[in-house]
């Protein structure tokens, strides 16, 4: 065989680094064009040579030459430096994280992209997996409900990659382990909400998601009298996963049906077993819901039972009812995410979507200077507040005065009064999104959209965010406790002020439409040299409206040409596509969604034909197609061909 000697191999690769120098720099970073020059020198090499030695030596060395040369001419030798030396400190903003490095390690990629070697402890491969589904009981007439596929959201790639990155951190974590813990949850959830009576879950929940699920039993006069005879579970599956510095964050899909028995409230001593032999006509209410589970990177599993157990997730105590804050033997804060999973949100399928934090404007601003940080937070704060509001309008007391600015909550108490909310007009869930954040001078601003409302909270600039309180919004972010509904702002078990400024409280509610919402959404928005200005979030609302639309055209099992007109004209006001118009259609019609559809007659129903009406009518005028479809949505809420026809041309004449 033939021995290169040092300077014939010189010569051969230096020409090569040499033009691969030039590219590289012209390029900038474009790697996908370097890798394919490399490919070229390589088959160069190789003539030149006649030895697959070149080759093998071309394709490493030229890759990371490529590599310093890049990241040293874009972002400086203290970038570079940080990824040679990931241990150091180099002071660097802009240093590479681990998993950037590690992708970058993997010069071997553009050739092949999988695994080379497969951890079984550590890595999570879902297509062997037996999670896809759950085994449920059969259903009243005794078969099997049918199975369905996993409501997709996230590639099995992604997901797979996501949940072995949880595993290589605690080893103990386990899919299976999780589904089977998130089921025991589900079922206490569900059975809570039939009894109206969620003091054995709260400790596993957030604040916010316990005002929710209370004020909804205070409002539902109907819950009361339905008794869940049957839960048939389809499917129960992590559909996501995302994971940020602060939290790791779960996304469980839910799909079930509950198979209830309204009773006239005479009947007494009602048991599903009686129910059930009784042979009683049930009512068949669908579940399509997403579970939103978080917990800090640094929490490790346990094997041992923990907070959904309902024991304290770092010394085992078991928890009182009551206790759902703060552990009375450790002291630890069982609802931190320190130690366990807590499950923060509970979304309809129809309105839930997750925004990464990095895309929210002023994120990677304030997480600079507050690290504990975080959007759970502030969505949690946010929805705390709303449902406050909600519990206010009946006339329960609330700690609002804790949570708002004296300046706001003065105002507050100098408006009128609106008359008690409806509780069919009641929404199903808060749906709140931090979309910005803004540090304006002394203050920093959240601006958070709930139902079609922006709600701005601010606090002191430089406050620094609790790390054991984030989903404890109306506890003490000192001792814990819960916030009595009286005026005063210190606790009253530690005596420490709670509205000092130093955390977020509500400053004001503004619209989704409002120019200073907009700006701060949109920074560019305004600028001359903006060449293609964005759609104002304001103007880009959730699905909730063409989800029922088209779940209550779909009543007689199609759509037809005049309804599917009026569908792609609400989607086209929303901004949304025909491939996605034509998706959430599928959907609903294989049964992956369902959308609770108003009861006839009452202000949400009114309004939900009031909405097809107006969007419509955007353009001036309603085709006869559209007024058609609009006729159709109307009979099958019940109203007549004149309740219909006063309605659109209300919105003609406006």
């Amino acid at each position: 065989f033939t021995v290169f000697t040092f300077p014939r191999a010189f010569v051969i690769l230096m020409p090569a680094l040499g033009i691969l120098l030039g590219y590289s720099i012209i390029s900038l970073c474009g790697a996908e064009k370097v890798l394919l020059v490399l490919a070229l020198l390589s088959i160069s090499g190789y003539k030149i040579s006649g030895s697959i030695f070149t080759v093998l030596m071309l394709l490493p060395a030229g890759y990371f030459f490529g590599l310093t040369v890049v990241s040293v001419y874009t972002k400086g030798i203290a970038h570079y430096l940080a990824f040679l030396f990931p241990a150091r400190d180099f002071d660097d903003e802009e240093a590479f994280s681990p998993a950037d490095r590690l992708k970058l390690l993997k010069w071997w990629s553009f050739i092949y992209n999988g695994k080379l070697f497969h951890d079984e402890q550590c890595d999570l491969n879902l297509d062997y997996e037996d999670v896809k589904n759950v085994k449920s009981p059969s259903d009243k007439t005794g078969k099997n409900l049918k199975k369905s596929d996993i409501y997709k959201n996230q590639s099995v790639d992604k997901l797979s990659e996501a949940l072995s990155a949880i595993k290589r951190r605690d080893g103990n974590f386990s899919y299976e382990t999780f589904i089977t813990r998130a089921h025991s949850v589900f079922k206490k959830i569900h059975a809570a909400t039939y009894a109206d009576d969620f003091s054995e879950v709260e400790y596993l929940i957030s604040d916010s998601l316990a005002e929710q699920l209370k004020h909804m039993s205070l409002l539902n006069s109907k819950k009361n009298r339905l008794i869940s005879v049957d839960l048939v579970i389809n499917d129960l599956q992590i559909a996501q996963v995302n994971t940020d510095k602060n939290f790791d964050v779960l996304h469980l899909f839910v799909r079930a049906v509950s198979y209830d028995y309204a009773h006239n409230g005479s009947e007494t001593a009602l048991t599903p077993e009686k129910i059930k032999k009784a042979k009683k006509t049930l009512i068949e209410n669908p579940i399509c819901e997403y579970y939103t589970f978080i917990r800090k990177p640094s929490a490790l599993t346990k094997n041992s039972p923990g907070l959904l157990e309902g024991q304290c997730p770092n010394c085992g105590t078991p928890i009182q009812i009551g206790q759902s804050t703060l552990c009375p033997v450790c002291k630890s804060f069982l609802r931190s995410g320190s130690y366990d999973w807590v499950l923060t949100k509970i979304t309809p399928a129809s309105a839930w979507k997750y925004t990464e934090p990095e895309n929210i404007p002023g994120y990677k601003q304030i997480i600079a200077s507050d690290p504990n940080f975080s959007l759970q937070q502030i969505e949690d704060r946010a929805g705390v507040t709303y449902w406050l509001f909600k519990a206010h309008s009946i006339g329960a007391a609330t700690p609002l005065k804790r949570l708002t600015s004296p300046h706001f909550y003065n105002n507050f108490l100098n408006t009128p009064k609106k008359p008690a909310e409806s509780p069919k007009s009641t929404p199903v869930s808060e749906n709140v999104s931090l979309k910005a954040i803004k540090i304006d001078g002394h203050r920093e601003k959240c601006y958070s959209l709930v139902n079609r409302e922006v709600y701005v909270m601010s606090r002191d600039a430089g406050s620094k965010t609790p790390a054991e309180s984030t989903l404890s919004s109306i506890h003490c972010s000192n001792c814990g406790g819960p916030l009595a509904s009286s005026l005063d702002v210190n606790c009253t078990f530690c005596g420490s002020r709670i509205n000092d400024g130093s955390e977020w409280l509500l400053e004001k509610i503004i619209k989704e439409f409002d120019q200073e919402y907009l700006t701060v959404v949109h920074p560019n928005l305004n600028k001359p040299d903006a060449s293609k200005q964005p759609t104002p979030l304001g103007q880009k609302p959730q699905n909730e409206l063409i989800m029922i639309s088209a779940q209550v055209l779909m009543a007689d099992g199609r759509i037809d040409d005049s309804e599917m007109k009026l569908l792609q004209t609400i989607a086209q006001k929303h901004n949304v596509s025909d491939a996605e118009l034509n998706e959430i259609i599928e959907n609903i019609r294989q049964g992956l969604v369902f959308v609770p559809v108003p009861a006839g007659g009452t202000v949400a129903s009114l309004g939900l034909i009031r909405d097809a009406a107006k969007m419509a009518a955007a353009d001036g005028e309603i085709s006869p197609d559209e007024i058609e479809a609009i006729m159709n949505l109307g009979y099958q809420l019940g109203y007549t061909k004149f309740d219909v026809k006063t309605i659109i041309n209300k919105e003609l004449t406006i």
